[in-house]
């Protein structure tokens, strides 16, 4: 299956900038297969490793690689070649792991990182630097690749399987990102068939089953409130999701958040339905605008509700101390508002995303509709050359204060546009998530019992 990435406005999050034709591996499996297929396991499985610097991945959102290091491009084109020669075996996944690039240590034992399935390739015309077997060149390998779940290092194998020119292997542990959306145990015990009935009218026993064995919609919650403590009630998930919601579609700060067509199909849910708990916390973890160092910590989490818990106290920070500044992640200048962000429309899918330069650099990056022009510095002419975004041309920006690299701004190339949509942007910036700092208080100093 080929596609053709030469519509200049085709999503940026299938990375149509990338050169090349694309060719789809085929369809993302959920379901993980051992690099050793015959081994038998549970958890643990075994995979290479991909350290990236300032690249934070969560399950379910695509990275753009450029990888140019001679082990891995050899390693990955003869994987993705034996998988294209029997791509009718649909259990057959190119799968690695990523993790970010830590600088306090180089052992990655009990790191956390995310797995990935390569969703396609990118491969030229060219007939240069391409092995005749299987197609690839080996200078140099462009694919995307899809977060799928979770993972903590276990440790490096070193053994006979352990081959010159290929990555090391390591023995990983899968993590369960299961934050199921049921009635824990502590709340189950207290739901009686007599109380359904005089709580719920002719809901009755009906209710009373769906409850005891933990299954909650909506029309629970009134019921639910009236037999549950108040410190059970506040820390299940589902209440804690309700206040994440509430907080983003209420405050003007969170206005770009709120808009996005993703917000409400992930976080909102449909009907009596809840939405998923593990969408909807690696939506927030990906798209709230967040620095590399605070998405690493959230990656590192070992469960959902602690994530999902972190992201709400900064957002209740930032509505009690009545501001949500972005600013430089180096002297803290301000340089943009967090109402500034936003999605373009029929571009991205949301506010943040992965791009990679030609250089193999992938900058995860936010997109506002505008900047504190006087807090950042132009470099340069606008280029078109390699933009992330046909259409528009990129200069590159930095913080007038400490001249720290911040991203760039995107301005509309009119020979680019004519015929094309004409609600889009004259211009927008885009800034790195690890050169921003957003400014939400002080978190020791919250009150942590919210109210409902």
């Amino acid at each position: 299956m080929v596609r053709n990435n030469r519509n200049p406005f085709s999503h940026s999050s299938s990375s149509s900038y990338l050169p090349g034709i694309t060719r789809i591996i085929h369809g993302c499996d959920d379901k993980i297969k051992d690099d050793n297929a015959s081994a038998n396991w549970d958890n643990a499985i075994f995979v290479s490793i991909l350290e990236l610097g300032d690249v934070v991945l969560f399950p379910g959102y695509s990275l753009p690689l450029r990888l140019q290091d001679p082990q891995w491009t050899r390693y990955l084109s003869q994987k993705i070649s034996n998988v294209r020669s029997f791509r009718n075996l649909q259990e057959l996944d190119v799968i690695i792991g990523i993790v970010p690039r830590s600088d306090e240590s180089a052992d990655l034992r009990n790191r956390i990182g995310t797995l990935v399935v390569v969703e396609s390739v990118n491969t030229s015309d060219a007939d240069e630097n391409i092995d005749e077997n299987d197609g690839y060149r080996y200078d140099e390998i462009i694919l995307t690749v899809k977060g799928i779940q979770r993972f903590v290092v276990l440790k490096c194998i070193n053994d006979d399987s352990i081959v010159e020119n290929k990555p090391n292997c390591f023995e990983v542990e899968r993590l369960v990102d299961d934050c199921p959306v049921t009635l824990p145990a502590s709340v189950r015990c207290l739901v009686k068939p007599s109380s359904c009935v005089r709580s719920s009218g002719n809901l009755g026993s009906g209710l009373y089953s769906r409850l005891s064995q933990g299954q909650i919609t909506r029309s629970s919650v009134d019921y639910l409130k009236t037999i549950c403590h108040a410190h059970v009630w506040n820390h299940w998930p589902e209440v804690l999701f309700n206040k994440i919601r509430k907080i983003i579609l209420t405050s003007p700060k969170w206005s770009g958040i709120a808009k996005l067509p993703s917000f409400r199909a992930v976080c909102c849910g449909e009907g009596d339905e809840y939405a998923d708990p593990a969408k909807i916390t690696f939506w927030l973890a990906t798209n709230m605008p967040f620095s590399s160092v605070e998405r690493a910590k959230l990656l590192g989490m070992r469960s959902l509700f602690e994530m999902a818990s972190y992201i709400f106290h900064r957002l209740k920070l930032g509505e009690r101390s009545n501001f949500s500044n972005i600013r430089c992640g180096n002297c803290r200048s301000v340089i943009a508002k967090s109402d500034d962000l936003f999605n373009l429309e029929g571009i991205t899918d949301g506010i943040s995303g992965s791009y990679v330069n030609q250089h193999g650099v992938v900058h995860q990056t936010v997109t506002l509709r505008e900047s504190m022009h006087s807090a950042v510095l132009l470099y340069g002419s606008p280029e078109t050359k390699d933009s992330w975004f046909p259409g528009y041309a990129w200069t590159i920006t930095y913080c007038r204060s400490c001249f720290q690299h911040l991203g760039w701004k995107f301005t509309i190339s009119q020979d680019r546009m004519q015929g094309c949509d004409t609600n889009l942007p004259r211009y927008f910036w885009g800034f790195s998530h690890s050169s921003i700092h957003v400014e939400y208080g002080t978190m020791c100093n919250e009150d942590n019992n919210e109210d409902d």
